[in-house]
């Protein structure tokens, strides 16, 4: 059993990889585009646009607690000892997970244009809502479950950028404006996250199962 359960861990380890390798391609992506002008002429600091600024700490700010949850998920997921796992659960959420990575990959690429990284984000958010959604009804013992707090904040985030798109704020506020907004909404999202879900982040490693 052991030997299994050590195969299990490696296993896992090798899909977390891979999951940390997109996001490490999507952060490099949009700081490419941060740094450069289309043309791949580097900017000087001076010469980078306070919006792509904003955008990409929007990026930023929300990439770090989507990213730190989703590993720490992975992790006691395939470090669980637990006997009753059913086949593919693991498997099933690490495939959410790597979609989650894509959606970010394709967050970085669209972030010269404003609305589309927006689009993808609200996308991020609608997937992750779905997910948590699943993982918590599924869910035995539901400490083992992810936060129902990162469903609850995704689906008020993802409500207010709908609004945010459909009564046009970019255009009302202008590009800067409505960039300042953005950010504070999602650095509102992202502490908020961090102080409810504080101990799952930081504290004890319980055992953990799959949804």
């Amino acid at each position: 059993m052991n030997i299994i359960l050590n195969f299990q861990r490696e296993s896992g380890k090798i899909l977390t990889y891979l999951y940390s390798l997109i996001i490490a391609f999507s952060l490099t992506t949009i700081i490419t585009v941060l740094l450069t002008d289309g043309l791949y002429t580097i900017r000087s600091p001076l010469e980078i646009p306070i919006y792509m600024l904003l955008i990409f700490f929007s990026f930023l700010v929300t990439l770090i607690p989507f990213y730190h949850g989703a590993v720490i998920f992975l992790v006691k997921s395939y470090d669980s000892e637990q006997k009753n796992l059913k086949k593919g659960e693991f498997l099933f959420d690490f495939c959410i997970l790597l979609i989650q990575s894509l959606v970010f990959f394709a967050m970085a690429l669209s972030s010269s244009y404003v609305i589309g990284f927006i689009q993808w984000l609200i996308i991020l958010l609608g997937i992750d809502i779905i997910w948590s959604f699943i993982c918590y009804i599924k869910a035995s013992d539901k400490k083992h479950a992810p936060p129902k707090y990162w469903g609850i904040l995704n689906f008020i985030t993802f409500i207010i950028l709908i609004l945010y798109l459909l009564f046009s704020v970019y255009e009302i506020l202008g590009r800067t404006n409505s960039l300042v907004l953005l950010f504070i909404i999602l650095s509102v999202r992202s502490i908020t996250d961090y102080y409810f879900s504080y101990d799952y982040y930081f504290g004890i490693f319980e055992e953990h199962a799959p949804c």
